[in-house]
């Protein structure tokens, strides 16, 4: 075998081996990039099993195609339940407009071509066994990297504790308010009958003080009599404790 031949050989070799090693390496690059999609996937898995938000997507149809198994914490349905009622079915009454606006906004959105923004909003929704419960809903749309609209994506988020709270705390609000209001009224000045001892309110009628005094503070009465009524009233009467 001659020189060339010798190293035309060689050169054959080098190029069959270093296909061989792009072969191998876009297998690994393969393999690798799978395996990080598949823990990609079991984290997203976890997440999905164990948020208390339900969170759940339409195709570009409005068709309800996704929701996490939270749905049933929820909402009492199953995930299969949950894809066959669909969305508006869950509201009430009151809230059943709501949500369709909210919906037919979104198609307007896609049919004049105009991007999705993030949108959030409350409603009641009612579970499965008929119990009503306060949400905060946050719509967003889903686009591809070309801009083609997919659907919209939505987080259901149970908020009936947390507006119970705000109620409550609204009414002590209020309470304290009119505890403040009553004490102003009797910080200033009370007009009083200096013959009966009668109290005017603000609405002009006339009171007992001790009513008065009692419906604008926490205070009684017990009625007894001083020594010098004691005298007038009864003039032959004496008190032991003197």
């Amino acid at each position: 075998m001659t020189t060339n031949e010798t190293l035309e050989a060689k050169i054959r070799e080098l190029a069959a081996a270093n296909a061989a090693l792009e072969v191998s390496l876009a297998e690994s690059r393969e393999q690798r990039a799978q395996e990080r999609l598949t823990i990609r996937e079991q984290q997203l898995r976890v997440v999905m099993e164990h948020t208390g938000d339900v969170i759940w997507t339409t195709d570009a149809a409005g068709n309800f195609n996704f929701v996490t198994p939270s749905i049933e914490r929820v909402f009492g349905y199953t995930v299969e339940e949950s894809l066959t009622h669909g969305i508006l079915q869950i509201n009430t009454p009151e809230s059943l407009p709501i949500a369709a606006a909210k919906l037919d906004a979104v198609i307007m959105h896609v049919l004049t071509g105009q991007r999705i923004m993030p949108d959030t909003f409350e409603l009641t929704n009612v579970r499965k066994d008929g119990t009503p419960i306060t949400v905060e809903i946050t719509l967003n749309g889903m686009y591809d990297n070309n801009g083609t609209f997919l659907g919209v994506v939505g987080i259901t988020r149970d908020i009936t504790a947390r507006k119970a709270a705000e109620e409550a705390r609204e009414e002590l609000l209020q309470k304290l308010q009119q505890t403040l209001a009553e004490l102003r009224t009797l910080q200033g000045i009370i007009p009083i009958c200096s013959s009966c001892k009668k109290i005017r309110d603000d609405q002009g009628a006339w009171h007992q003080i001790e009513v008065y005094v009692r419906n604008h503070t926490n205070a009684d009465f017990s009625h007894g009599l001083c020594p010098e009524c004691i005298q007038k009233m009864y003039p032959g009467y004496t008190n032991s404790n003197d």
